[in-house]
């Protein structure tokens, strides 16, 4: 659970983000301000994140094979979308 710990640490320091509940296991749900759940994960698809739909937001489920670079990657890619959408 540590990078589902760190993952969920950098998503709560985007003030645009909201985190659907505290991760108990390796799946993190959140929305993102001002979009739809279903533009969210097309945006992230669009720069090659596969994120699925669960019921009101987004889920991402940290597989062993991740890493910390992944997911700085997968915060800079989110990043870039909520500066797009201000």
């Amino acid at each position: 659970l540590e990078l589902t710990r760190y993952f969920t640490q950098q998503l709560e320091e985007l003030p645009e983000i909201t985190l659907a509940f505290n991760p108990p296991l390796n799946i993190i749900g959140f929305t993102l301000q001002g979009m739809t759940k279903e533009e969210l994960v097309k945006q992230l698809a669009v720069k090659g994140w596969r994120v699925s739909l669960y019921a009101h937001w987004a889920r991402i489920v940290i597989m062993p094979h991740m890493s910390r670079k992944n997911i700085d990657q997968f915060i800079a890619d989110l990043k870039k979308i909520i500066q797009k959408e201000s």
